[in-house]
């Protein structure tokens, strides 16, 4: 969406859309950013912008962390990890969701003040601390929805803390705020239809009803099993499902009873409670029609896990000394950093290189004047270019092509100023128009994107995955 969003700038229909969707802040935050990065190049800027709101954001949490109790260099590993999974992978890659991170924040804030009002004696300032609060998650929501569930990972930190005081008193105080939170941003997301009542794109769905919430309470499983496969980006899902993610959530299970023994007879309740915050923390994508499994949609959930496992940890740990288990979160976060590191540049940077110097080689190659037309052929998703790619080829996608193809006119002879872009999905047999000069992006064999399937052999486990994937499906 880079493509598009930034080549039509302020002209586009950018702020259109996320008014839709019932995300105004998250509109006028883009309007400034394509009205800033005027320039392909510029477009870096903006990713920065993204990469600072991951470390704020991983700086809140270790802050949050610490007043809850937990070691410093433990905190500052688990914010690090959590800057460094899927959802903020994408943060960092695609500058159209560069806010996400600073939404989450914003939403941690919320807590913070609720906090203070919880523990405030004088009802007026209770009031206002409370108000605040609310004011902050509304901005979080209004920014984009799924950031913003990150009110209840930091409402986790404090709930889930040993010496956790009135916690029910407590939560109860989250869910007012919360609930009062989301009315507001139900509100907000109702208006986009009234300030743009032609508008031809989708709000995403609306409510869900009554009688769909066992269903979706079952389709919550597939969204738990990517937050619990944080770090590595795979394209098929089932090669991660039996090995890593069963791992996961088995090693989570046992290390939190250890974890809530020290409770004593709370460690039921606070098993109850642990698993209610996971689907609070996913609750915006529960209660609407559509069925998104998307990492961006998952930022809070994603996060609730990694902070699970943190807490699992220090079940196991009660007789390991601190030095060890220090060693072993250093070691974590400093793969994770790795990975990250390695994964966004192998699968988001190098295939949009690939992709922009294909296309840019091929209109050098040609004399501008001989043509009225160039016509992009759009390759199968996952190409030469892109095996490994998270969404695939940038220029499979049928609104972006023009946009690609025009960044790179911007910089070549002014010859092409006058010709119009069109494209094809890679299937169609139609022919291009009349005098077209055409870019075949589908130049060399498409490949299927390379997964664990292709190095572990999984042919005894091939009934239990078919039984999987006939689930999941």
């Amino acid at each position: 969406d880079d493509y598009p969003d930034f080549f039509f700038g302020t002209s586009g229909t950018h702020p259109e859309k996320r008014t839709i969707e019932g995300r105004p802040l998250y509109a006028v935050i883009g309007y400034v950013f394509v009205w800033l990065a005027t320039d392909l190049e510029d477009i870096r800027w903006i990713r920065l912008v993204g990469v600072s709101g991951i470390a704020l954001l991983a700086w809140s949490l270790f802050l949050a962390l610490v007043r809850a109790g937990h070691s410093r260099f433990q905190s500052f590993c688990v914010g690090a990890i959590v800057g460094c999974s899927l959802p903020f992978q994408l943060s960092a890659a695609w500058a159209t969701i560069a806010p996400v991170p600073y939404a989450a924040a914003v939403s941690g804030l919320s807590v913070l003040l609720a906090d203070y009002a919880f523990d405030e004696p004088r009802g007026v300032r209770k009031l206002a601390l409370t108000a605040g609060a609310v004011f902050c998650l509304l901005a979080a929501l209004a920014a984009y929805q799924p950031a913003a569930m990150f009110f209840w990972v930091f409402a986790a930190i404090n709930l889930l803390k040993p010496d956790a005081e009135e916690s029910g008193r407590r939560f109860a105080l989250y869910c007012a705020i919360f609930a009062l939170g989301m009315a507001l941003g139900f509100v907000i997301y109702q208006l986009g239809p009234v300030i743009y009542p032609d508008s031809h794109y989708s709000s995403r769905g609306g409510l869900i009803g009554i009688l769909d919430i066992p269903e979706r309470i079952l389709w919550f499983v597939r969204p738990l099993t990517y937050a619990l496969n944080f770090l590595v980006i795979i394209t098929n899902y089932l090669d991660w499902v039996l090995p890593v993610t069963i791992s996961i959530f088995s090693f989570i299970f046992a290390g939190l009873f250890l974890y809530f023994k020290k409770d004593g007879e709370r460690r039921i309740s606070k098993y109850a409670l642990a698993i209610i915050l996971l689907f609070l923390s996913h609750s915006v994508m529960l209660s609407v029609e559509q069925r998104a499994n998307d990492y961006r949609m998952i930022p809070a959930l994603t996060c609730l896990v990694v902070f699970y496992m943190h807490l699992a940890v220090q079940g196991f740990a009660g007789r390991f000394p601190v030095g060890r288990i220090n060693c072993i979160a250093g070691a974590t976060a400093a793969i994770c950093i790795s990975v990250a590191a390695w994964q966004v540049h192998a699968c988001f940077v190098t295939p949009q290189i690939k992709e922009l110097a294909f296309i840019r080689s091929k209109l050098q190659q040609a004399d501008p004047s001989e043509y009225r037309n160039i016509h992009v052929i759009r390759p199968e998703r996952w190409s030469k270019f892109v095996p490994t790619q998270y969404a695939g080829a940038s220029s499979y996608h049928s609104w972006t092509p023009q946009s690609m193809v025009g960044f790179v006119l911007r910089d070549l002879a002014p010859g092409y100023a006058g010709l119009t872009v069109t494209s094809s999905a890679s299937g169609d047999s139609s022919p291009p128009p009349a005098g077209s000069l055409v870019v075949d992006m589908r130049e060399g064999v498409s490949v299927h994107p390379v997964t664990l399937r292709s190095i572990w052999p999984f042919d005894r486990l091939g009934a239990l995955s078919g039984s999987l994937e006939e689930i999941f499906r």
